[in-house]
């Protein structure tokens, strides 16, 4: 079994959700996996759901979505999870196509019985919705399985997480990141508290990923340079899409510019030395240094109205202006002429 640092080694470890964008086609499933993979995303997430085992297939309001301003407002809980629900045997065709398109794919497991569906399938690690980080059970069962285990934080307190970690703790367990995430769709950017990622980092002591339900991509590439080393963000075919999670989802264009950006951004960071780098290297030799503005002769003095500082650096810097003023020059010197310490006495 390999181990998390050599799955997540890489910074940003890069996670395509294909969530409920499937729209139940196979076909379509299987183009998002292939063009995640062409754009150079790390692994593809699946969620393996059952509706009767999340909740009850009820018209009571309990089981509805009754606040106004959700994006799902009005709708039962059993049917938004029957869409959203991928077919077992639709899974095991993604899970071998992957395999075979040469891309990581595991899922998120919304019930006991799905841990041991997804053990068949061999997947490489596990993730942990934010509404189901209560569920101890259920990672419990993920536990045992000695995976690695990412654990999203949406809706949960600085105390619910510490629960979350006591327990971990309790069951020895130390192989698991946390993903912030902020649990509306889409999340609005000023309720991300992404300055809880170096909060979150120095506490609990284990990489710190971000699981993004905006609907652009600034946030992931700002959750990556306060210390996310990994990014999980909803895909779509394209903008086109209406699926159940298509409104904080990024198209497969938009997904390849967030991969682009995110790559830029760690090329941006280079070195904490302060330096010259090989592309300045040309500019350097472009500053100022002091240059003869008229014809100079022999024996003749320096002064402030045959010499200044000009461009290129072909001379002496200009710190050795006023140091300078005053001697004499030792041959004679024609304006343009670059003054440097063999031509003075």
């Amino acid at each position: 079994m390999k181990k998390k640092r050599q799955y997540f080694s890489k910074s940003p470890f890069i996670i395509a959700e294909i969530s409920g964008n499937h729209d139940n086609s196979l076909s379509k499933a299987k183009k998002i996996i292939k063009l995640a993979k062409k754009i150079g995303v790390d692994a593809v997430k699946f969620q393996t759901i059952d509706p009767n085992k999340i909740t009850f297939n009820s018209d009571s309001k309990i089981f509805k979505i009754n606040n106004k301003n959700n994006l799902w407002s009005g709708s039962r809980l059993f049917d938004l999870y029957k869409k959203s629900s991928m077919r077992p045997d639709f899974q095991k065709k993604l899970f071998k196509y992957a395999k075979s398109v040469g891309i990581l794919a595991f899922s998120t497991p919304f019930h006991l019985e799905a841990v041991d569906f997804l053990e068949s399938q061999n997947v490489p690690f596990y993730k942990v919705a934010s509404l189901e980080n209560n569920h101890f059970p259920l990672i419990e069962k993920i536990i045992k399985t000695k995976k690695h285990i990412l654990i999203s934080t949406g809706a949960s307190s600085e105390k619910d997480i510490n629960e979350i970690i006591k327990f971990l703790r309790k069951k020895k367990y130390k192989d698991f990141s946390l993903l912030k995430c902020t649990s509306s769709y889409p999340a609005p950017y000023g309720e991300l508290d992404l300055n809880s990622i170096e909060t979150m980092k120095k506490k609990y002591k284990c990489s710190i990923g971000f699981s993004d339900h905006t609907s652009d991509i600034l946030a992931p590439i700002i959750a990556y340079v306060k210390g996310a080393t990994i990014i999980e963000k909803h895909i779509k075919l394209s903008e086109n899409d209406k699926t159940i999670d298509s409104k904080f989802s990024l198209s497969v264009k938009k997904f390849s510019l967030m991969i682009e950006h995110l790559r830029n951004t760690k090329l941006s960071f280079g070195s904490s030395k302060v330096r010259i780098n090989k592309g300045e290297k040309f500019a350097n030799k472009r500053k100022r240094s002091i240059f003869a503005i008229k014809d100079i002769k022999k024996g003749e003095k320096i002064t402030k109205s045959n010499i200044d500082c000009l461009r290129p650096r072909n001379g002496l810097d200009p710190k050795f202006f006023n140091k300078i003023l005053n001697r004499k020059i030792n041959k004679n010197v024609k304006a343009g002429t670059p003054i440097t310490f063999k031509n003075i006495n």
